[in-house]
């Protein structure tokens, strides 16, 4: 009844603010306590000394409709629809998710877009547009970061990207470099074990067991086929 209760709340209080889409220019208003309840981000906006809490409009820039309709869905009932591994851009829209939560303080959306991102890359290997997205906008010490980095070289490694696809992995400005760094520094180290599992027959993709870093040599080899592989 707490829960109902709470819900029912959002709706009591007739006061309401217009949250208009940079991207796409699409407008919701909304109960103002609902938007207040996202997370502190919207609620020091609407409820604080800024321009927003007078005008009772907050213009979010880079988000479209299809990302803020699901965290307007995850507001009402705490978790991701079970079906948004089926969407066709799911990589794609879950890293939409995680850099909306990362952005506007919203934790909990992090923390499950980052454990679906998890699974999807357990079937799917990372494609080389998000894999950039990621890159450019993600903090270097993320996790989200930190696992498109590992699935992305361990698909390199067993030859899962197409020549094309290798191509535009080629063009994402400092992957490789930062790909042979992750290696070298050990914290890709993962990769080698997923290689020795497939290579005693288990043919799943997903995320390998955690192994002791790779030797001093293994370290050279990886840059070596990462320099050959960022030149071909």
């Amino acid at each position: 009844m707490d829960v109902a209760r709470h819900l029912s709340g959002w709706y009591k209080d007739e006061t309401s603010v217009t949250i208009i889409l940079a991207e796409d220019g699409t407008k919701y208003t909304l109960p103002k306590k609902m938007v207040c309840d996202i997370s502190e981000y919207f609620a020091k906006t609407f409820e604080g000394d800024f321009k927003e809490a007078g005008e009772r409009t907050l213009k979010l820039p880079d988000c479209g409709a299809e990302t803020f309709d699901i965290v307007l869905y995850f507001q009402i009932f705490r978790c991701l629809p079970c079906n948004i591994h089926s969407e066709d851009q799911a990589q794609l829209l879950l890293v939409n998710l995680w850099l909306f939560g990362d952005i506007y303080l919203l934790p909990r959306l992090k923390s499950q877009a980052s454990k679906a991102t998890s699974e999807i890359l357990g079937r799917q290997f990372p494609q080389p547009d998000v894999l950039a997205k990621v890159l450019a906008f993600s903090p270097e010490d993320s996790t989200l970061r930190a696992l498109f980095i590992e699935k992305a070289t361990s698909c390199i490694f067993q030859g899962a990207y197409t020549e094309e696809e290798r191509a535009e992995l080629a063009e994402i400005e400092g992957f490789f470099k930062i790909m042979a760094d992750a290696l070298a520094a050990g914290q890709s180290s993962r990769v080698f074990g997923g290689d020795v599992a497939q290579e005693q027959g288990n043919n799943t993709l997903g995320p390998p067991a955690f192994n002791p870093a790779p030797s001093a040599s293994a370290r050279r080899r990886a840059r070596r086929q990462a320099n050959k592989a960022s030149k071909s």
